[in-house]
């Protein structure tokens, strides 16, 4: 058994190596084609024989080298147009808040600037309406000085003491009498003009009376009319200060 082993063995070996040598045997001369290339300087091989049929190596050609191939241009693509995104940010739909929310900024603003100039023009109403009820009661208790004091006072001291006093007093009348026209657009012109006429003619009497009183050989019964006159133009602007005091 071992013996029919070794000799399938030795057969299988035969025959691969036949095969081997048919294949390496491919121009049919019975000796195998095996072409082996030595270094240079190194002819022998294995225990110093010829190589194959004694030819010299030769060393392979060098690549050529070969330039690349210049890249062709290329055109950058063009950005395409994007659309701005919307105000309000979002879809939109049938939501038209974001386009509402100026036109309300604009109007609350106009309302606030209204009543800004409103409350403006109201306090000035008020501040000068004030101003204006302020100066007519000055220029009413002004006539009431002249009425009670200043020309009380100078209808009874002598003629010529009286005058000196009235040269002096006289222009805060005259005065008040100009501050008395021009008050008549504000309101209550009739009476203003009325004290116009009063205080104009009340002047006049108090200079005749004093100037009479001055007089060297002056009659006294002129200078008592003349006094009498004066004291009639007093007793109106009484009655005129008690009415102009009821109204403001």
């Amino acid at each position: 058994m071992r013996a029919l082993t070794r000799s399938i063995a030795g057969l299988s070996f035969v025959a691969v190596a036949a095969l081997g040598v048919a294949a390496c045997d491919s121009d049919g001369d019975g000796q195998p084609d095996i072409g082996i290339t030595l270094p240079d300087g190194g002819g022998d091989t294995g225990d110093g024989g010829d190589t194959g049929d004694g030819g010299e190596t030769t060393d392979p050609p060098a690549p050529e080298p070969t330039e690349a191939p210049a890249p062709e241009p290329t055109e950058a693509p063009a950005p395409q147009p994007t659309e701005a995104p919307d105000a309000g940010g979002g879809e939109t739909g049938d939501d038209d808040s974001g386009d509402w929310a100026p036109l309300l900024l604009a109007l609350l603003g106009v309302i606030a600037v209204g009543l800004v100039l409103a409350l403006v023009v109201g306090n000035r109403k008020q501040s000068s309406a004030a101003s204006g009820v302020d100066r007519r009661r000055e220029l009413v208790a002004t006539a009431g000085w002249v009425h009670d004091q200043l020309t009380l006072e100078v209808l009874a001291m002598p003629p010529a003491e009286g005058l000196r006093r009235w040269t002096v007093e006289r222009g805060r009348v005259d005065q008040l009498g100009i501050d008395g026209r021009m008050m008549a657009s504000s309101g209550y012109r009739e009476m203003w003009e009325q004290l116009g006429m009063i205080l104009g003619q009340l002047t006049s009497s108090i200079d005749t009376a004093l100037r009479m009183g001055t007089m060297e050989g002056a009659d006294p019964a002129l200078v008592a009319e003349a006094v009498q006159n004066a004291h009639r133009h007093r007793a109106e602007l009484g009655a005129w200060v008690a009415t102009a005091r009821s109204l403001t």
